[in-house]
C-alpha cells in the first residue's frame, strides 16, 4: 500500500464504452484501447453513459443503498447474503443482484414487505447496466485473444453478482487500512466507489494509483491468467 509520500498523481486510462456496436470500427478501436490498458496498467476506468451516468449513481448510492444499510440489523439479517464484520469491524455487505430481475425483487420483498419500488427499479437498472458493461469488456478480451467463439457459452455459464459494501463510519481513522493488498479470484470485477476515495491500485510499473472517487474501475481476476492481473487495496 502506498503512503502520502509515494502517492502519485498519475491517472488510470479512461475508456468510453457508450453507444458501441459490436464489430464496428468504433468497437474495434475501443477494444484496442482496452487491451493496451490491460497490458500496460493491468486495469482501467470505464465510462458507460447514459446507462451508468451520474444521475443513476446518485439514485443508487445516496438513496437506494443508503436505505438498505439503514434498515435495522434484525431485518438485514433476514437475507442470507447479508454479511457483517467479515474483514473489518464496520463492514457490512449485501448481494443485491445475481444477473436477473428476480434476485432484486426477492431482496426487496424480504427487506420491505410493504414494497419499495424505487429501490427495486433503481437497482434493476444499475445491475443490468453493470452486467452489460461486464459483457462488453469480456467480449473484447475474448476477441483479442482469438477465442470469441466461446463468448456465448461463457456468458451463459457466468454467475453475475452485484454486491454492495459499506465499510466506513465517521469514528474510524481515515488512514486505516481496511482490506489488505489482494487480487480478485473472478474473471472480471468492476468496482464502483462513492465518496470514500479508499481504493488504491498497484499498476505494473510498481506505482500505486488512487482512482477518482466517483469512477468505475475494471480489474481482471486471477482466473484470467493469460493477461497479468493487478493488485489493489482498500483503506
Amino acid at each position: 500500500m502506498m503512503n502520502s509520500k509515494s502517492e502519485t498523481q498519475q491517472q488510470l486510462p479512461k475508456i468510453n464504452f457508450s453507444g458501441l456496436v459490436v464489430g464496428t470500427p468504433e468497437w474495434i478501436a475501443v477494444r484496442t484501447e482496452v487491451m493496451n490498458a490491460l497490458h500496460v496498467y493491468g486495469t482501467f476506468e470505464a465510462v458507460y453513459d447514459p446507462h451508468l451516468d451520474a444521475e443513476l449513481r446518485e439514485q443508487v448510492f445516496r438513496k437506494a443503498i443508503t436505505e438498505l444499510f439503514d434498515l435495522p440489523t434484525h431485518v438485514k439479517s433476514l437475507s442470507v447474503s447479508y454479511t457483517s464484520k467479515s474483514y473489518i469491524p464496520s463492514e457490512q455487505g449485501f448481494t443485491v443482484y445475481e444477473g436477473n430481475v428476480e434476485s432484486i425483487q426477492s431482496l426487496t420483498s424480504l427487506m420491505w414487505p410493504q414494497g419499495n419500488s424505487h429501490f427495486c427499479e433503481t437497482m434493476q437498472r444499475y445491475g443490468e447496466a453493470m452486467k452489460e458493461l461486464n459483457e462488453m469488456i469480456t467480449r473484447m478480451i475474448l476477441e483479442s485473444l482469438g477465442v470469441d467463439k466461446y463468448y456465448d457459452e461463457m456468458t451463459q455459464k457466468t454467475n453475475y453478482m452485484l454486491r454492495a459494501i459499506c465499510y466506513k463510519n465517521e469514528e474510524e481513522d481515515k488512514d486505516d487500512l481496511y482490506m489488505g493488498t489482494h487480487t480478485d479470484i473472478h474473471f472480471l470485477t468492476i468496482v464502483a466507489q462513492h465518496e470514500v476515495d479508499g481504493l488504491e491500485v498497484l499498476i505494473k510499473s510498481g506505482q500505486w494509483i488512487k482512482p477518482a472517487p466517483y469512477s468505475y474501475i475494471v480489474f481482471l481476476g486471477d482466473s484470467l491468467q493469460v493477461i497479468p492481473t493487478q493488485t489493489h487495496s482498500l483503506h
